[in-house]
């Protein structure tokens, strides 16, 4: 299950990051505040993300004791939500 996890994680920081390029081209086009914090928006996913992968390198299993459990579950459904919104 949790090699899964990181297959998703690894799939929706890549639809982040190309949505960030189409946004920061959209910003190189037609330069705006509006472009930019579009882009920005599309690449925090991306850094989040890869924050998740490096705390599953070094937690490998699924923590038993409150909160570290909770959190772990947390950034599960973070990772579906970012997905469902990067399509």
């Amino acid at each position: 299950r949790g090699v899964v996890f990181i297959q998703i994680y690894c799939v929706v920081a890549v639809m982040a990051i190309f949505n960030f390029c189409v946004f920061f081209d959209t910003f190189v086009q037609h330069p705006s505040i509006f472009a930019v914090t579009r882009a920005a928006n599309e690449f925090l996913p991306f850094v989040l993300l890869h924050m998740v992968l490096l705390l599953h390198s070094a937690v490998v299993k699924t923590p038993k004791h409150q909160p570290f459990h909770a959190l772990v579950m947390a950034v599960r459904i973070m990772a579906a939500v970012i997905g469902v919104t990067a399509v």
